[in-house]
């Protein structure tokens, strides 16, 4: 298989007509999005690695999560 520069396969531009899937799920009528999940994990992968950061620095990690709040 020959490869495109970047090394981008042909077989993945020819794959390139699938459809997203923006609902990841539903609970009645209510739908969470898959591009909100994405964000809110970030989100919160981001404070959790905050908190930890903070300790190893001994800076206040309650200090550290209220600033996050104030910054997203």
């Amino acid at each position: 298989m020959k490869t495109l520069p970047g090394r981008i396969s042909r077989e993945i531009l020819k794959n390139r007509g699938h459809p997203m899937h923006p609902v990841l799920f539903q609970f009645g009528g209510f739908s969470v999005h898959t591009y909100g999940f994405f964000i809110a994990l970030g989100v919160l992968s981001g404070l959790f690695l905050a908190r930890h950061e903070a300790r190893r620095m001994d800076l206040d990690p309650d200090k550290v999560v209220d600033a996050c709040f104030y910054i997203v």
